[in-house]
């Protein structure tokens, strides 16, 4: 176990003047709190806190961040609360500490749900001060290395997450030697099979591997020596396995040629020297076409700069060299924590400039968060985001915008500003019209023109790629539908009464607007309407519930009007289900959720006061349970057509042909079918529960029927 001096020896090698007090109070701290605790290897919890502390001193961090490392699970899994830490280390440790601790105390629906929660959280925080990803990242590299204590399950779940989340999001922070073993590790769980292949393969050929690089690398030396080039060193590596395994999963490489895999450095001591030194390689070497990037003059949004080219030997073999600065190897290497190396004060103003492409980057991130609201989506949109490879495009006036890889102009337009992507009506790239689907290319040059009259149309959605773009694309066409459905609707239902000599209006005026009917989840009247012009409901049910409406909320009125008493008699006699009239009094009638009886049930009303009668099945258990016990025997009107949800559930064999069959039947009686689910059971036997319309007792009697007659088929019933 590292104690406190070892960790202070470390942090004075290269920051002699840190703050020890500081990250021996931390320490001390931290120690006395998860002083009793265990991991699940069996190991001292406190372990686990010195290990993530190691990874940030070896990135070479400030004294608060070293700090945060040593505190960062005591909110979590400790007494100790956020206020605490505040109190006894100020904000700006409270605070990161705070932004590393998962969301508690809230009950969520799904795991995704909770993921998302804790993702929007911790972005939120890194806003504020980004080193909450460092800690968070050191965090899980440890957790990584120690994954093997895990279920297989966890390890399944963890390796993926840390695959699609940590990996890429330590690669956009141009951390490499935390994304490399974050990668690795990953592999070795999500593919152990090709993982233990690959090493076997690797371990066979070390030899040649060894002389292949010894072989390049003095070829290499004695050429950089004869141009008489400074302080210079020459790095050969086998590339890591994963991007060996994706080289041979995605570009279909065979293991064969040792060269593929090999990769070659130089570091020399400025940019300029970067340029000579591929002159001097490119007059020697024959050059492949298409495999030399700048990403010196053009670095990427990481910070991460370097020459790329790749170059035949005498024998044929491929060589692929990067030639860079030592600065930029170590930016390389630690990225945005490299930041602290030589300027160990935070300073936000300084850290923006030195590093402006990774927070445009967080800030649009964050701005992803308050537009979705869909967990899934969200975290989808995060992974997209997350991922490095992008492009630059430019705009007529020189203005550089980055899009990920297949982005169009559209995503362009909506990169600029929602503006121009709403009204985008023609793209111009290097100079020539192309349609809007078209796929931009590295540093093409896009110009669009726009038009008043222009609006998303639905095919944008086929063709963009980026989050902001399809969520304005998604709600302009949202607007559309909602504003169109909506008009049809009112159209259609005021026809309707129309021929009930009703005029939609004045129910319209007299309905309390901020209440709907809760059962068909109809937060408006307006919601009424657009469902109506959408087809969601049919248009007697829209009637229905807008008559409904005017009669709940407007129940207590007594209304002497000859007109108005004329209309509530003539619907009275429709909807049955709505109210009773029984001599002035209007009394509502409510079906039971326990056993939702429908049109020609046997029913029987239990009376609960003079406005309220709740109507059960006659053979419903609830009604030994009621509350007052004046039943009532009522009956159905006879001319009445109501529509009614139900539920019927199948039980049968796990064949392919039941869920055809019993859907036919359905649709042969005229139900129409809302919703189906299905569960497996046993893997030998299917449980399948439709949610439909009917009409009445007889038909569902009739599909019943005709479903328990299906072979294989054990039972079929109407259930709640």
């Amino acid at each position: 176990m590292l104690t406190l001096n070892d960790l202070a020896y470390a942090i004075k090698l290269y920051n002699f003047d840190a703050d020890l007090t500081l990250i021996g109070k931390s320490y001390v701290y931290a120690k006395k709190l998860h002083g009793g605790q265990k991991r699940k290897s069996g190991e001292p919890y406190f372990n686990h806190i010195l290990e993530v502390t190691r990874i940030l001193i070896k990135l070479q961090l400030d004294d608060i961040t070293i700090c945060a490392g040593l505190l960062h699970d005591t909110i979590e899994d400790t007494i100790a609360s956020e206020d605490d830490i505040r109190k006894v280390f100020g904000h700006i440790i409270g605070n990161l500490v705070d932004g590393v601790t998962k969301i508690s105390g809230v009950k969520f629906n799904s795991f995704i749900e909770q993921q998302a929660a804790n993702w929007k959280k911790m972005l939120n925080a890194a806003l504020k001060d980004i080193r909450v990803l460092f800690v968070k990242l050191a965090d899980r590299l440890h957790n990584m290395r120690t994954l093997e204590v895990m279920s297989y399950k966890k390890q399944i779940r963890i390796a993926q997450e840390t695959m699609d989340f940590y990996v890429p999001l330590a690669n956009r922070l141009g951390i490499n030697c935390i994304k490399v073993e974050l990668e690795e590790l990953s592999f070795q769980y999500l593919y152990n099979d090709a993982y233990i292949k690959l090493k076997e393969n690797i371990n066979q050929t070390k030899k040649d591997q060894t002389l292949f690089i010894n072989t390049v690398s003095k070829h290499l030396y004695q050429l950089l020596v004869q141009y008489d080039v400074k302080n210079f060193k020459i790095l050969g590596r086998l590339k890591t396995l994963w991007s060996i395994y994706s080289k041979i999963y995605n570009k279909k490489f065979s293991f064969n040629r040792i060269c593929d895999f090999i990769a070659f450095r130089i570091l020399v001591s400025s940019s300029v020297q970067c340029y000579e030194v591929l002159g001097y390689i490119h007059c020697l070497l024959e050059p492949l076409p298409r495999k030399f990037k700048d990403y010196v003059r053009m670095e990427k949004n990481n910070a991460y700069q370097s020459l790329h080219t790749t170059v035949l030997n005498a024998k044929g073999d491929t060589i692929e060299i990067q030639i860079k600065s030592h600065d930029m190897h170590r930016i390389a290497e630690s990225g945005i924590a490299a930041h602290w190396k030589y300027k160990f004060v935070y300073n936000p103003d300084v850290f923006y400039n030195d590093f402006k492409s990774i927070f445009v980057w967080l800030y649009k991130l964050i701005n992803v968060e308050y537009a979705i609201h869909d967990s899934k989506k969200f975290l989808e949109s995060i992974k997209m985001n997350l991922f490095i490879k992008s492009y630059y495009i430019y705009t007529p006036t020189g203005r550089k915008i980055e899009l990920p890889d297949h982005a169009t102009p559209i995503d362009f337009a909506f990169a600029i500003h929602s503006n121009l992507g709403t009204h985008c009506y023609k793209a111009i790239v290097n100079y020539e019209f192309v349609p809007l689907s078209y796929q931009l290319q590295h540093e093409d040059i896009c110009h669009i023109i726009t038009k008043k009259k222009q609006f998303p149309k639905d095919e944008w959605l086929l063709f963009a790629v980026t989050t902001p773009a399809k969520i304005i694309i998604e709600n302009c066409l949202k607007y559309k539908s909602r504003y169109m459905n909506r008009k049809l609707g009112i159209e259609i239902l005021s026809d309707i009464l129309m021929h009930q000599s009703l005029n939609l209006e004045n129910i319209y005026q007299l309905i309390d607007v901020g209440y709907v009917w809760g059962r068909y989840n109809f937060l408006t009247i307006d919601d009424l309407f657009m469902a109506l012009g959408a087809s969601e409901v049919s248009n007697y049910l829209s009637m229905y519930i807008l008559l409904y409406y005017y009669f709940i909320y407007n129940i207590y009125i007594f209304i002497e009007d000859y007109k108005y008493n004329q209309i509530i008699t003539r619907i009275s006699k429709i909807f049955f289900s709505s109210l009773l009239l029984k001599h002035k009094e209007y009394v509502i009638v409510i079906t039971a959720p326990c056993c939702m009886p429908i049109h020609g049930d046997l029913i029987i009303g239990d009376y609960i006061n003079q406005y309220n009668i709740l109507i059960h099945k006659y053979n419903c258990y609830q009604i030994f349970k009621c509350k007052y016990n004046k039943f009532l025997y009522i009956y159905w009107y006879q001319n009445i057509i109501l529509m009614n949800i139900i539920f019927i559930k199948v039980f049968a064999y796990n064949k392919s042909h039941i869920f055809a069959y019993a859907s036919s039947i359905l649709i042969e009686y005229q139900a129409k079918i809302l919703s189906t689910k299905s569960k497996l059971v046993k893997k030998k036997y299917i449980i399948i529960i439709f949610k439909c319309i009917v009409m009445e007792s007889i038909q569902v009697n009739q599909i019943l029927i005709s479903i328990k007659n299906i072979q294989g088929v054990y039972s079929a019933h109407r259930c709640t």
